[in-house]
């Protein structure tokens, strides 16, 4: 319970306060006696009244019970308080973490503030109450500087680590970046440090409670700086010392008991309707059963005086009560007054002003109410009346005279006249004029009210400018929602800018006018929202300017803190363009060719490997996910915060949704190495293939190029084909070769012969209708050298397939995978030459295979003519 003893955290209960005592526990079964007897004891503190009920109803019952069975019921009661507080602060938790960081650039530029100012929190889950006291704690200036300018040590304990985290938050709310920050580090630490602080309830009465629980833990904290000059000033900001008379009469005598004790807030009731007034009724407590030392059960007074009032004085509006009728707790709806400024030397127990100031102080509070009810019916914002008035004049402006027909203004007021033809209607123009004057009527009147209010605030504060009993309104805090759950927002005074207010909503912080405050306080806006709690401070004290310089490691927090929001709005950056990556990583690579012929660009396409990938979509994507994320930096680079951390946010990205997925990455991996395998084959062709095709060669040529089918068709069919067309074409042009030998009566003709009617009987790879052609073309030549049919037998001996076999040596049947591409730009060169120079039985060959019909000898030898003089 910190530092003292007979430490009460909130004085001022009433009558209503026991009573509502009585019948709110009687109607859970407890004894009448036990529940007065508890208030005794508890020295009427609400706040200790049901654990120190619980613990006479223990004892109690503890007569009855053996010590196990008392032990057991102890220790369960213990574990479902502790099982509920974890499972609400899990809770509060998760739910942070779903929007702590927001991804979303939109969220995360609403985020980022767009001028200086006060930082709204974030709602944990059923914690705006938590948020109100901490917003109004926060505004409370020497208290932010009292926390920020604590030394706290480096070795870290459960409550250095609270202090450490409140300094956190309040230099983020202070001087950060964000709109809202997340209060859940801090709370996180608090509920370690008192485990008991923290149960995420939402009913009415939660944030006194959490107030009384919060400053208990800030002193319990600070007793572990072991600095009693910090713990006093402390204690005088938020506790004051009060003075209490017992009275009761003991026969015929009068007992006048007096005892000091310490008090944090004060209980108003909201049935008082007026804040004043129910300070007054608070002075004395009747207990109509009030137990003597002697047994003895009379009527007992106490009278509660204020000896040394805080510098922050925190009121807490009662307004919950038992409804006997419904059998349950219920919520007082009704309106509190409030001034600006309250004294408080009336109700301290050496009252220092006269009686005639005492009333004038009385008027001037009344009148100020009154001017504050005035202004309302003024609307809240003066710049609304005023352009209230200038909407209405220039829709008739508009009209020109005219109102039969259907119209619309500024997006929101619709007009219909019903009755356009009425001889009762005014011209507009004197309309006009008569709005022009009801404005400046209206606008003057609210300028002479707010005159008046400022007059009386100044008279106010003449009768108490010697006095260091007034204090200043700064925060109201709101309630809206009934006894069982609700939502807490509040207002705070706006110390950056006099006279205007901020209304702080979670998130939400808005400034407002003080009539928009006071309108809200009293369930003008919902009948349910209405003021829970009220903070006033010591005039001149509240004024204490915020501190100018911060620590070093609140300095290093900071910056931290916002290179990390800076971070996260440079990944969101990123994020957001996630689509557009996408929609390119979908494109259709477009590839030019240097070679036109089309088996060629075949050989062309494993000189370049996004030739080749460009063909299988699903493995386009990881080749140009490099090239696509380097043009988009290249766009985003001077839009970033922290362009050199590039690489870290498209990892962020691929962490978010993969751009590239694992099917994707398994295809890209495998063509790659299929691509490697035949570039690095093909550069090897070019010192051993023929590229130069003579008839002392043909031979060698047809062995190599039948191979290089047989190999390619293992790894690439395109590649595969277009080699298969160049041999079979060779072998045609191996029939050229014959005729050209027999007109050079070249006796190596039949051996050539021979091996081209070897090749078209055991290649695989010679086409069935090419076969036709190279029979029908053998014939022909043989024809010519009017040779004998048994010599041209087309049978096999065993020395023709001894002289058949086609060579190993070439290439390897499995081609080794290599590391790295080679450049083949001087083979595909020699290999264009080739090809060209094999135009005409490349032709001979599509034609012959694509019509299924052979080319007679006449036209063939037309085709192939003029490369017999080759």
């Amino acid at each position: 319970m910190g530092l003292h003893n007979n430490l009460k955290k909130s004085i001022r209960q009433s009558q209503s306060t026991l009573d509502f005592l009585i019948q709110q526990y009687q109607a859970m079964g407890f004894p009448t006696a036990r529940i007065i007897q508890a208030w005794q004891e508890c020295k009427q503190n609400q706040n200790n009244f049901h654990d120190t009920l619980i613990r006479i109803i223990n004892e109690a019952n503890s007569k009855t019970m053996n010590q196990q069975d008392l032990m057991k019921s102890n220790y369960q009661n213990q574990f479902l308080l502790q099982q509920k507080e974890q499972d609400d602060l899990k809770k509060a938790t998760m739910l942070s973490l779903s929007d702590d960081a927001p991804d979303r650039l939109e969220d995360l530029e609403q985020l980022l503030k767009s001028k200086p100012g006060p930082s709204g929190l974030k709602n944990l889950g059923n914690t705006c109450f938590m948020n109100i006291m901490i917003q109004s704690f926060y505004n409370c200036v020497p208290f932010r500087n009292y926390v920020l300018s604590l030394q706290i040590p480096q070795v870290t304990t459960p409550g250095s680590l609270t202090l450490q985290k409140l300094q956190e938050l309040f230099v983020t709310m202070q001087y950060g970046l964000r709109n809202w920050v997340s209060p859940q580090h801090f709370l996180e630490a608090l509920s370690k440090f008192k485990p008991n602080t923290l149960l995420v309830q939402g009913q009415q009465n939660d944030y006194n409670e959490l107030q009384v629980a919060f400053l208990d833990s800030i002193e319990a904290a600070l007793k572990e700086l072991v600095d009693e000059q910090q713990v006093k000033k402390f204690i005088d900001m938020f506790y004051g010392q009060s003075q209490d008379k017992l009275a009761y009469m003991n026969g015929d005598q009068e007992v006048n008991v007096l005892s000091d004790s310490t008090f944090g807030s004060i209980t108003i009731d909201a049935k008082d309707k007026d804040l004043e007034r129910g300070l007054r009724n608070s002075h004395q407590l009747v207990i109509d059963d009030y137990e003597t030392e002697q047994g003895v059960k009379t009527t007992a007074k106490i009278q509660q005086n204020i000896k040394k009032a805080p510098q922050l004085m925190s009121f807490y509006i009662n307004r919950v009560f038992y409804d006997p009728k419904q059998k349950t707790i219920a919520k007082n709806n009704q309106s509190l007054a409030f001034p600006q400024q309250i004294n408080l030397n009336m109700f301290t127990a050496n009252n220092i002003l006269s009686q005639e100031n005492n009333q004038k102080i009385q008027e001037y509070n009344q009148n100020e109410q009154e001017i504050i009810q005035d202004l309302q019916a003024y609307g809240e914002q003066e710049d609304e009346l005023e352009q209230g008035f200038d909407n209405l004049i220039k829709l008739f402006k508009r009209s020109g005279g005219r109102m039969d027909n259907y119209m619309k203004f500024d997006d929101d007021v619709q007009i219909v006249d019903d009755n356009p033809k009425s001889s009762g209607l005014v011209q507009t123009n004197v309309m006009i004029e008569n709005l022009e004057k009801y404005k400046k009527t209206f606008l003057l009147r609210r300028q002479i009210l707010r005159k008046q209010l400022e007059q009386i605030q100044e008279q106010k504060k003449k009768i108490l400018a010697t006095n260091q009993n007034t204090y200043q309104l700064t925060a109201v805090l709101m309630h809206d929602g009934s006894a069982q759950s609700g939502h807490y927002y509040c207002y705070v005074l706006d110390k950056q800018n006099p006279g205007k207010w901020l209304k702080c909503n979670d998130r939400q912080v808005t400034q407002v006018e003080f009539t928009q405050v006071y309108m809200d306080a009293q369930g003008s806006n919902r009948y349910s929202a209405n003021a829970s709690g009220l903070i006033y401070e010591l005039l001149n004290w509240f004024e204490e300017p915020q501190l100018k310089q911060l620590q070093p490691i609140q300095i290093q927090f900071l910056q931290k803190d916002e290179e990390s929001l800076k971070t996260k709005i440079d990944q969101a950056k990123v994020l957001a363009r996630k689509g557009n990556i996408q929609a390119k990583l979908s494109q259709q690579l477009l590839v030019q060719y240097k070679y036109q012929s089309e088996i060629v660009q075949r050989v062309e396409v494993f000189s370049r490997f996004d030739a080749y990938i460009s063909e299988f979509p699903k493995g386009t994507k990881p080749f140009i996910i490099e090239r696509v994320i380097q043009n988009e930096f290249e766009e985003m680079k001077n839009k970033l915060n922290y362009p050199q951390q590039w690489q870290n946010y498209i990892q962020n990205l691929q962490n978010q949704g993969k751009l590239v997925d694992q099917s994707e990455e398994q295809e890209y991996k495998q063509r790659y190495q299929i691509y490697l395998r035949l570039n690095n084959h093909l550069s090897n062709l070019e010192k051993s293939l023929i590229l130069n095709l003579q008839i002392e060669n043909f031979q060698d040529a047809i062995k190599q190029y039948d191979q290089c089918v047989t190999t390619f068709q293992k790894y690439d069919n395109r590649l595969a084909q277009a080699f298969y067309i160049l041999f079979n074409a060779i072998v045609l042009r191996g029939c050229c070769f014959c005729d050209i030998m027999v007109q050079k009566e070249n006796k190596d003709v039949v051996k050539v012969i021979k091996q081209i009617n070897f090749t078209a009987n055991e290649s695989q790879n010679i086409n069935p209708i090419i076969k036709k052609q190279i029979k029908q073309n053998i014939v022909y030549t043989v024809d010519l050298i009017e040779a004998r049919k048994q010599y041209f037998n087309f049978g096999k001996t065993q020395q023709d397939q001894q002289s058949g076999i086609i060579s190993s040596g070439l290439l390897p049947e499995a081609l080794v995978p290599p590391t790295q591409d080679k450049d083949i730009s001087q083979f595909l060169i020699k290999f264009q030459k080739f090809v060209d120079s094999m135009k005409p039985w490349i032709m001979m060959t599509k034609q012959i295979v694509s019509t299924g019909q052979l080319i007679d000898n006449q036209k063939r030898l037309d085709m192939e003519y003029q490369y017999y003089f080759q």
